[in-house]
């Protein structure tokens, strides 16, 4: 009994600190989205004022700029406006705990939701004598300042959720239910922001051709059933190109280059690319074997691999040539491979896989990428601009 009310205690303690957490963070998200709706002069920049008047003016390529609309219109756009993207970047760190306790679900939950917390803050390890910016020339998953990242990360992760769940059981689990709830995860995520699913769409694809390679054709009928649920959301992909790339527009279009977002503001750009994620890239040296082992692991990575060769290779013609947007989907990798990492450290901790040392070097090193993160979150609750 009395090692019954220990646990107990213990239990009650962690949630009334993570609770805590999300409030503390909440209220600072809270804050920084206010200010961002009505900036001041030369302070809290960000890409959403100019959402706002792109849902206000009827240009508008997102669900969220269409929520600004009609909330604007009401009168409660400064209040409603900075809740709805804290509740977006909060649940996604709850989304990104439930990620982590997929993966290692023998965790326990408070190392687990700082863990969620610290793949929400990572920062690139600030290197100046390499590059000599906070972000400027480097990547990381920790966007506030773009809130339609914000609503395409949230739904990335509902996207994954499902996808993992049912990615080696979806011939005997993956039913109308199932097919309707994934579908709409994936036409939400395409009406935030369309990058996700460049990264996401030829990993399911490989993956489900493998499995159809691999039952010689036998297992088609559940194939093309679990694959069939991308189709509604290629729908919306259509009106954004006409809103974003249509006559008048001045967008441009799609176009190969060779890193040239990569080389743009960066010194060292291969460096930038080991400060962005030497965590994960470190857990990866020690896990390597977990690759083909753990499904999530291994499809996780090749996601990363996909939004980074979208990064490498893509990039936008036209006005916002030097604006990085064919660059987010690989943003919302390095979030989804923080969590993953952290989680795959933490398993391979408990079932002493990794020596100390190796847990000792990746765990420095993600509280290097948090620490950096805090930093430059604290200069964005000052007013300091997010391009530093």
């Amino acid at each position: 009994m009395d090692k019954l009310r220990a646990v107990t205690e213990k239990s009650n303690v962690g949630k009334l600190l993570t609770g805590g957490l999300y409030l503390i963070y909440g209220a600072a998200c809270c804050f920084l989205y206010y200010h961002m709706c009505l900036p001041e002069t030369g302070r809290y920049h960000s890409d959403l004022p100019a959402h706002i008047e792109s849902g206000m003016t009827g240009k508008s390529y997102s669900l969220l700029e269409i929520i600004y609309k009609y909330v604007c219109e009401a009168g409660v756009g400064s209040k409603a406006i900075p809740i709805l993207l804290m509740l977006l970047t909060l649940g996604t760190v709850f989304l990104s705990f439930c990620l982590i306790r997929q993966i290692f679900p023998e965790g326990n939950p408070l190392l687990m939701q700082l863990l969620a917390f610290a793949a929400n803050l990572e920062m690139p390890l600030y290197l100046p004598f390499l590059n000599s910016h906070q972000n400027m020339g480097l990547q990381t998953g920790s966007m506030w300042h773009n809130d339609t990242y914000l609503g395409m990360r949230l739904f990335a992760f509902l996207v994954l959720l499902i996808y993992f769940r049912h990615q080696e059981s979806y011939r005997d689990t993956f039913r109308g239910k199932q097919w309707i709830a994934f579908a709409i995860a994936l036409f939400l995520v395409n009406f935030m922001k369309p990058n996700f699913l460049l990264c996401f769409a030829p990993v399911m694809g490989i993956l489900l051709l493998r499995d159809l390679i691999k039952s010689r054709g036998k297992e088609l009928g559940a194939v093309f059933w679990f694959g069939l649920a991308v189709i509604p959301s290629l729908s919306i992909l259509i009106f954004q190109s006409i809103r974003l790339f249509g006559e008048g527009t001045n967008g441009g279009s799609i176009a190969f280059s060779f890193a040239y977002i990569l080389r743009l503001r960066s010194e060292h750009p291969v460096a930038s690319i080991l400060q962005s994620a030497a965590f994960p890239l470190a857990v990866l040296v020690l896990c390597r074997k977990e690759l083909k082992k753990d499904r999530i692991y291994g499809t996780s990575w090749l996601i990363w691999l996909f939004g980074f060769l979208e990064f490498l290779f893509l990039n936008q013609t036209g006005e916002c040539i030097n604006d990085g947007n064919l660059t987010w989907g690989y943003s919302f990798c390095l979030t989804l491979i923080f969590a993953v990492s952290a989680a795959k450290l933490c398993q391979g901790w408990k079932k002493k896989q990794i020596p100390a040392a190796g847990v000792l070097l990746c765990g420095g090193l993600l509280l290097w990428h948090l620490v950096c993160g805090i930093w430059f979150f604290g200069g964005l609750l000052c007013g300091l601009p997010y391009a530093r």
